[in-house]
């Protein structure tokens, strides 16, 4: 699910209007967005413009052989070639040049666009998010960045074990049916497999093949299921390995999980209330839902990069109208999150 694409959610104009209103005159962020969107356009329009040269002197090298001086030709194959080889510098220099700009506007955002009024505005007004009360904002990041793991996203998510709280990412701390909570989302992480095939010819051939993995988690924290059922995990079925079945043949067909058949910690959680909710969710983002010191709820996206909460992307961001929108969009995906993992923890009482 893309945010940026998602015209489903129709854009919350007071959101839109919040945002406008607290970032609209900043000078450093106008001057940010400027030279994003200047370094985002030459980095499309450099590599025409040398791939054209390219392809050109190469062209004019063939054609005018035999007609003209062999230095005029030379001149042209040296024009072809010197578009060549500036190529990935200009592609190297660029991608650096926007990293750094992401990052410088997503710090002029943390520091001056008061997100935590608006973040916190908007989630405690918003009636579809039920049993959820003083939501706060705690912004402990402001850093634009990916993480990477060398392998497939598979082997990558076959390695995630249960949620745990970090001290480093923003947050939204809550209060859920009167418990504390947290929500976050991780940094994308760039999956990164190399694999080698054999050619005809008996050489071999790289390919490296990137996927990016997005999580996010909510943790509820709860003494008495911690107490009782510390260490439970569950997941889709067929995943883990352990035995214990429930009175419900649908959640049995849906999820598997880490515990013996005699384990209690079974039971206590997985009451019938529990079974019943959860037997009826069906979200393709589901990863686990467990106990770790906390309850929580972790969910996976593939493809598709999510950046920590109050971290915005602008990668794709082409004009200085178009700001205020994808910051409305990231903040209104980021409560669709919120809600869709509240779901599976919902018969928490």
């Amino acid at each position: 699910m893309n945010f940026k694409k998602n015209k489903k959610i129709n854009l919350d104009e007071t959101l839109f209007l919040q945002l406008k209103n607290n970032l609209n005159e900043d000078n450093d962020l106008k001057s940010g967005i400027s030279k994003f969107i200047w370094n985002r356009n030459l980095s499309i329009i450099l590599p025409t413009i040398l791939t054209l040269l390219f392809l050109v002197g190469a062209l004019l090298f063939m054609l005018l052989e035999g007609k003209v001086e062999t230095n005029i030709r030379k001149m042209f194959l040296f024009i072809g070639l010197g578009a060549m080889v500036l190529l990935p510098f200009q592609m190297i220099i660029s991608y650096l040049l926007n990293k750094k700009l992401q990052k410088k506007l997503n710090l002029i955002i943390h520091t001056k666009g008061n997100l935590k009024k608006i973040y916190e505005t908007f989630f405690n007004q918003n009636n579809d998010l039920k049993n959820i009360e003083k939501v706060e904002y705690k912004s402990l990041n402001p850093d634009f960045s990916t993480n990477k793991f060398y392998g497939s996203h598979n082997e990558y998510l076959s390695q995630v074990g249960p949620a745990k709280k970090r001290d480093n990412l923003n947050l939204l701390s809550f209060k859920f049916n009167g418990k504390e909570g947290s929500f976050i989302i991780q940094e994308p992480v760039k999956c990164i497999k190399r694999t080698r095939s054999r050619r005809s010819d008996g050489s071999f051939r790289w390919k490296t093949n990137t996927t990016l993995v997005s999580m996010d988690s909510i943790f509820i924290v709860d003494d008495k299921i911690k107490n009782e059922c510390n260490g439970l995990r569950i997941r889709s079925k067929g995943i883990l390995k352990g035995d214990y079945q429930t009175e419900s043949v649908a959640f049995n067909q849906k999820y598997s999980t880490n515990i013996a058949a005699t384990n209690i910690a079974g039971a206590k959680f997985l009451n019938p209330i529990a079974l019943d909710r959860l037997s009826n969710l069906n979200d393709d983002n589901f990863f686990a839902l467990g106990v770790n010191e906390d309850v929580y709820i972790q969910k996976y996206f593939i493809k598709n990069p999510i950046y920590p909460i109050g971290i915005f992307d602008f990668t794709k961001l082409s004009s200085k109208n178009k700001l205020y929108e994808y910051m409305t969009r990231k903040i209104q995906f980021e409560k669709d999150l919120f809600k869709r993992s509240l779901e599976y923890i919902s018969f928490i009482k």
